[in-house]
This record gives C-alpha cells, sequence and structure tokens, in this order.
C-alpha cells in the first residue's frame, strides 16, 4: 500500500494507521513496525525514509475501501509476499517507492 507523510503532530505509528484508514478503510487492526528503509538515494524528490508497518486484518471485519492511491489494493495472503517459494506477490507500484517494498 502507498504510503504518505507524516504529519507534524503525529507519531510514526499515527501516521501509519491514518495512512492505513485513509486508502483502505480499515480501523481498529493489530499493526506494527516492520522494517526502516534509509537509502539516501531512493526518491527523487530528497532525502526520504521509509518506515514500513504491516497489518493483522481479518477479512470478514474489513471490506476493502481503496483509497486514491490504493486503488488497485487487494488482500493477499501472507503466502503471495514471498515467503512461500512459488507464491507471487503483489508489487509495487510506485515511482518513489523504496525499490526493496
Amino acid at each position: 500500500m502507498p504510503g504518505g507523510f507524516v504529519l507534524a503532530e503525529e507519531t510514526l505509528e499515527q501516521a501509519a494507521f491514518r495512512e492505513l484508514f485513509e486508502e483502505t478503510g480499515t480501523k481498529d487492526v493489530y499493526l506494527e513496525q516492520l522494517y526502516t528503509f534509509g537509502d539516501p538515494h531512493c526518491d527523487p524528490r530528497g532525502r526520504v525514509v521509509t518506515v514500513a508497518y504491516y497489518a493483522l486484518v481479518p477479512t470478514d471485519k474489513s471490506p476493502l475501501l481503496a483509497g486514491t492511491y490504493a486503488a488497485t489494493a487487494g488482500w493477499y495472503p501472507v503466502s503471495a509476499f514471498g515467503f512461500a517459494s512459488s507464491a507471487p506477490g503483489p508489487k509495487s507500484s510506485s515511482k518513489t517507492a523504496h525499490p526493496r517494498l
């Protein structure tokens, strides 16, 4: 899912929950910081640090409502993210996303 910038008075976690809700309509779920990416040359706009989060969302609890930057959002099994050797995972379409995301 595409991310966004942290607002001036937000914590990283608040920003992650806000972005998740704005882009998918999902709220009140388990969210945890996964990894931080800091390649100084990954974004043509300038220095950007990317903090990746993951959420555990029961599909019956939250129908997916794709937002503006997540128009092709979908639910994927964990195996779709490369943890299983043969499962193709969704690819990031963001031109400014860190290449390892």
